[in-house]
């Protein structure tokens, strides 16, 4: 009877040193070395949610290789000293890059059924603000439209590079390329040129479908954050912003009904507008009282749509 408790004390000492203070089958799909850093839990050198009975390898460049098995949640861990950066495969299936830091899900989410699905990962986000090379592998352009969307880039040199949206939208490539660049989606062509790569900066999934087009975009904004003379964006504005869609809006003359969304915009070549002192505005027959002191609405009106 003595050895059986021995025994038993054994291997609950064993389990309470293996395993993380709230049991191996907590947080599935977040990053863990968030808190596996050695101080607030114990240390991991890799760990992560993939699925069920998942068999996950690692190989580090020193040449040391194990396999980890994901549990009935789909959770791997290891504290096993690792020389980065490793090489990894799920189930025979290769990563094609190798892998940096140790928290597989800081990257790989949880798709609808619970699998980690890189490729899959944070539809409508800045995918560069990530993928810069030096976070995660660098994309030269990555974005989100809808499924089996096709998005084509032509660089100034003429290359043409067509990617094609996966189930949820993504599409992204390393190719080199020299911007400017010409974009066409599905064939339509942008009305001008793209000087950066994370469509999603501007085509934001937030308030509006992923996918919407460039006069669609992020209702309620400050447009001339963007399109004013010192913004990123090719096409200059001189006043524009969001109200109810239909709303006829007046600005120093020049009149524009508000598109689908709400938005509106004059072109800074075809309507110039100088607010060195405040233009009259109106909207659908109402006055500003004061006139407007500058061309981006909505940097004071809200997300304009109940004005």
């Amino acid at each position: 009877m003595r050895s059986i408790r021995a025994a038993v004390t054994l291997v609950i000492f064993a389990a309470a040193c293996s395993t993380p203070h709230d049991g191996p089958l907590m947080e599935t799909g977040h990053d863990c070395l968030a808190c596996h850093d050695g101080n607030r839990a114990r240390r991991w050198t890799a760990a992560g949610t993939f699925w069920r009975g998942a068999n996950v390898t690692l190989t580090d460049s020193a040449g040391n290789s194990f396999t980890l098995r994901g549990n009935q949640v789909g959770n791997f861990y290891t504290a096993e000293p690792l020389v980065f950066p490793l090489t990894v495969s799920v189930d025979g299936r290769t990563m094609s890059d190798p892998v940096t830091y140790g928290g597989c899900n800081r990257c790989h989410g949880l798709a609808a059924d619970g699998s980690a699905v890189g490729p899959l990962m944070s539809p409508g986000q800045d995918c560069l603000s990530c993928h810069d090379g030096a976070t995660a592998k660098l994309w030269t352009v990555a974005g989100t439209w809808t499924p089996d969307a096709v998005v084509t880039v032509t660089d100034t040199t003429g290359k043409a590079v067509s990617l094609v949206g996966n189930q949820a939208g993504n599409f992204y490539t390393a190719e080199p390329l020299v911007f400017p660049l010409t974009a066409v989606v599905d064939g339509q062509r942008m009305p001008d040129p793209v000087t950066y790569g994370g469509c999603n900066k501007c085509h934001s999934s937030g308030s509006t479908p992923v996918g919407a087009t460039g006069p669609l975009m992020l209702p309620g904004q400050d447009c001339m954050t963007c399109h004013g003379p010192g913004g990123e964006a090719t096409a200059k504005f001189s006043a524009a912003g969001t109200f109810r869609p239909g709303a006829t809006v007046r600005v120093s003359g020049n009149t524009m009904t508000a598109n689908s969304v709400g938005n509106f915009y004059f072109y800074a070549n075809t309507s110039p507008i100088s607010f060195v002192s405040p233009q009259p505005a109106s909207v659908n027959g109402e006055s500003m009282e004061g006139g407007a002191p500058y061309g981006g609405c909505n940097k004071c009106h809200g997300g304009g749509r109940n004005l």
